[in-house]
């Protein structure tokens, strides 16, 4: 079963949240309860809703909830349906990549036909790549 709360800025929204997680993590077990219970939150939040259940529910520990965030998710369902797990390139493989790219496009280069074999050209165009990202 789905369950979506939602509230105004000045609720207090974890308290209401966690007396309903509370409710349902002391029926688990029985007859048409939930197995387990998942709290989506957003990526920055985890470590803070962690400590919230903690807070509010008083336990020192939980089995059967679990916070985690979108992308948490998204690799739990990749890895329980078989999916490839994602291939994340360090810094050093950006280098690399960018500067392939660099060295097979050297022709169509215009403003940075120079550049196309310097490091630092390098490091500052992934740097830039990353800004552009986030």
């Amino acid at each position: 079963m789905l369950h979506i709360w939602y509230g105004r800025e000045n609720r207090n929204k974890d308290q209401f949240l966690f007396d309903r997680i509370r409710a349902s993590l002391n029926t688990v077990g029985q007859p048409g309860a939930p197995r387990r219970i998942l709290l989506l939150v957003p990526d920055q939040y985890t470590l803070q809703a962690e400590q919230n259940a903690f807070q509010y529910l008083k336990v020192r520990g939980f089995m059967d909830l679990e916070i985690m965030s979108l992308p948490g998710l998204g690799r739990r369902v990749g890895a329980e349906v078989g999916g490839p797990a994602p291939n994340f390139i360090n810094q050093y493989g950006k280098y690399m990549l960018i500067a392939r790219l660099l060295h097979r496009n050297r022709a169509r280069l215009s403003a940075f036909r120079n550049l196309e074999s310097s490091a630092e050209f390098t490091a500052r165009l992934s740097d830039l790549i990353s800004e552009l990202k986030n």
